[in-house]
């Protein structure tokens, strides 16, 4: 795998969230990011990550989401046990975008600036639904309150995924 990918995964990964305190080691986080990378399988079009403050050793620590072309992914990575240095457990899944059943859509419109009365700006939350998953909806949900460098990676990830799905969707009145 070329250097230039694994930097470009490490950026986004350290953009979004916060390994200073996460209990990782360097070399742990060293580890999820080639484990992200392996799973990717290049440069995403968007990454996005959360991290669960309070894991305890064998739960998910981190969550990443990523769209490359037309597949959403996810990897969870285990909170490793205190005196445990190897690398942290990983776990995910990939599912192309063309198959998801339901999109759910929640958008706060809010005026970014007061001196602008004229500008305003949609903060969305959209919640996945696949037929196949058996697993509850994955929520992607940027109305809340986040690390301002945080939310960024996150409405680019919503972005491609309503888009993925426009994309994929048959056009109303024309012929299929």
């Amino acid at each position: 795998m070329a250097d230039v990918l694994v930097q470009e995964v490490l950026d986004a990964m350290r953009e979004s969230v916060e390994f200073h305190d996460s209990g990782l080691t360097d070399i742990q986080v060293t580890a999820t990011w080639y484990a992200l990378c392996a799973t990717v399988r290049g440069v995403p079009d968007a990454l996005f990550g959360l991290r669960n403050m309070t894991a305890d050793a064998g739960e998910t620590l981190l969550t990443f989401y990523w769209v490359r072309g037309g597949v959403f992914g996810c990897m969870e990575v285990l909170k490793p046990a205190d005196t445990d240095s190897s690398a942290p457990a990983t776990r995910g899944w990939l599912r192309p975008l063309a198959g998801l059943r339901k999109v759910d859509v929640e958008a706060e419109v809010y005026q970014p600036s007061r001196m602008l009365h004229s500008e305003l700006g949609v903060k969305s939350k959209i919640s996945l639904h696949w037929d196949d998953s058996g697993k509850p909806a994955v929520v992607l949900d940027a109305t809340g309150s986040m690390n301002t460098s945080a939310r960024p990676p996150l409405e680019k990830l919503i972005e491609l995924v309503l888009d993925g799905v426009a994309q994929t969707a048959p056009s109303a009145g024309r012929p299929q």
